[in-house]
C-alpha cells in the first residue's frame, strides 16, 4: 500500500449490504416495495446502532432526493427506503456535512449521481455556510457491479474534492473490474 492510498478520503471494498432483504421488509406496503423494486438509485436508512433502532437519515436527505430526482434523466428511478410515517432524521453535533447512504443498481450511473451529489455539495455550502475551504463531507454507496458483486465505497474527505476524488476512485474502481490489480478488495 503506498502513503496516497492510507491517506485516500475514498475507502473501496466489498458491500454486504443486501437489498433484497431491504426490499422485502416493505412487504406490508406494496406500492412503495414496487417502487423500491424498480428504482435504480435507493436511499437507504443509515446504521446508527445503540443510539437509534429504526429507520434513520441525515438531514440533507430530502434535498439529494429532490436533487437526484431533478438532476438524472427521467427513465432513472430514485426512492427513499421509507415510509412517510417512519422518516427520521438525525444530524451529528458536528461539522461533517452528512449525506444519505445509497444504493446504486449499475455502476453506469455513478458519474451521473456523483456529478449530482457534487453540485449538490457546492450549491449547498455557497449558500447555508459559505466555505472557508475546511468543510469535510462523509458519504457511503453501495453500488451492484453487473458480476453478482457490490462496491463499498466510503468518502470522508474534504467537500472541496469530493467530486473530483470520487471520480478518480471509479476511474481505479473500473480498471480492477476490468482485469486490473484489485488490492486485496
Amino acid at each position: 500500500m503506498t502513503r496516497d492510498e492510507r491517506h485516500s478520503p475514498v475507502i473501496v471494498s466489498t458491500s454486504t449490504f443486501n437489498v433484497d432483504a431491504l426490499i422485502a421488509t416493505f412487504d406490508r406496503a406494496p406500492e412503495l416495495r414496487d417502487s423500491l423494486q424498480r428504482a435504480q438509485v435507493l436511499i437507504i436508512p443509515s446504521d446508527l446502532g445503540d443510539r437509534y433502532e429504526g429507520p434513520a437519515f441525515p438531514t440533507a436527505t430530502r434535498d439529494i432526493l429532490a436533487a437526484l430526482h431533478d438532476q438524472l434523466p427521467d427513465d432513472v428511478g430514485v426512492e427513499a427506503a421509507v415510509l412517510d410515517d417512519d422518516y427520521i432524521t438525525f444530524d451529528y453535533h458536528s461539522v461533517d456535512l452528512l449525506l444519505p447512504e445509497l444504493f446504486i443498481v449499475s455502476q453506469v450511473l455513478l458519474p451521473l449521481v456523483l456529478s449530482t451529489v457534487g453540485s449538490w455539495i457546492a450549491n449547498y455550502l455557497s449558500s447555508h455556510r459559505g466555505s472557508d475551504g475546511e468543510d469535510k463531507v462523509k458519504h457511503e454507496m453501495h453500488v451492484a457491479l453487473g458480476d453478482g458483486r457490490q462496491a463499498h465505497i466510503k468518502y470522508d474527505g474534504p467537500a472541496a474534492t469530493y467530486e473530483e476524488t470520487m471520480t478518480e476512485q471509479l476511474r481505479e474502481l473500473g480498471n480492477i473490474l476490468h482485469g486490473g490489480d484489485d488490492h486485496g478488495n
